[in-house]
């Protein structure tokens, strides 16, 4: 993964700005002096050149006051998996304009098997995972347009060992979905599986929020509650996996440790993402009346177990 180490952004001669620097690097950069056509990408022991061929009507009007070509903007994929230096050839000398670090993932290309339990901040680290560009892969059902294609035709048509024929061939390193605990047989060897639990009774009353919100769901809190089908979710769909055989877990109390966590763990660099919210914050409590508390509570003895066991894993580890 490529990360911006250092640049200045805006000196006498142009003015830059990187847009994303993740497997691929893009941005734009426009001279005050003279047009810029191209910048020099180096390397250790070699260097290419990227055309600037990109047109960036937004920079044009940020930059009003500069007589700039919208052929400014620039995208590319490094050839070379090491450090590299952005530069640009100004009269008879070359000069640096910014530094970008390469860091090797510490999972060895091994694929991340994410169990999105729903409602605990699972869509936020799955768009964090889209942000720097993974490779993945997602099954949410066999019906569900976010499910890929290859998952449709291979888990949905019986055909397991033409996923994990794809996953390994293509280098996939995020595999993410609802029940795709049954996956660990497939990858016992090399997942390393990772998932987000949260305090039951408040994961239980988000679902029922986002139930009735997303999907009319027409019942009260108290019978979804006490609906088997919603009831122990957690411990449902990690199914056989013991805790311990986590490479990762986080609490969705505190995302911001857990992030941290699994970046130190990894080697990657997920960003802050919160998406998908009933509340304003990952973090937030819904405020519900004890005897709806206590009825959650009667009906959801295992994840209460389970979350008590991950609170202590998890604190003990950070």
């Amino acid at each position: 993964m490529f990360y911006l180490h250092q640049y200045s952004n805006d000196n006498e001669d142009y003015v830059l700005h990187i847009d994303k620097c993740h497997q691929s690097i893009s941005g734009w950069i426009v001279g005050k002096c003279c047009s810029v056509k191209e910048l020099i990408v180096r390397y250790q022991y070699v260097e290419e050149k990227i055309p600037l061929n990109q047109e960036r009507f937004d920079v044009v009007e940020s930059l009003r006051y500069l007589d700039v070509n919208p052929c400014c903007g620039f995208s590319f994929t490094p050839q070379r998996k090491e450090s590299l230096t952005l530069c640009l050839q100004r009269n008879h000398s070359v000069i640096e304009i910014a530094s970008i670090a390469y860091f090797k993932e510490k999972t060895d290309n091994r694929p991340i098997i994410f169990i999105h339990i729903p409602k605990t901040a699972g869509t936020s680290f799955r768009n964090a995972a889209n942000e720097i560009e993974l490779r993945t892969l997602y099954d949410y059902g066999e019906n569900n347009p976010e499910t890929s294609d290859i998952i449709k035709n291979s888990i949905y048509a019986n055909d397991r060992h033409l996923l994990f024929d794809y996953v390994m061939t293509n280098e996939i390193q995020f595999l993410g979905g609802h029940e795709i605990s049954d996956y660990s047989a497939m990858f016992n060897e090399i997942g390393l599986f990772c998932t987000f639990f949260r305090e039951p009774i408040q994961r239980v009353i988000s679902e029922y929020q986002h139930v009735v919100k997303h999907y009319d769901y027409p019942h009260s809190l108290e019978i979804f509650c006490t609906d088997p089908a919603f009831c122990n979710r957690q411990t449902r769909l990690v199914n056989h996996l013991d805790l311990e055989s986590f490479f990762f877990f986080g609490l969705t109390e505190d995302y911001k440790a857990s992030l941290s966590l699994f970046n130190t763990s990894t080697g990657l660099i997920f960003p802050y993402i919160e998406t998908n919210l009933g509340r304003e914050k990952c973090e937030d409590e819904w405020s519900i009346d004890t005897d709806i508390i206590d009825l959650i509570r009667s009906h959801n003895q295992e994840d209460l177990l389970l979350y008590e066991k991950a609170k202590e894993i998890f604190y003990n580890r950070i």
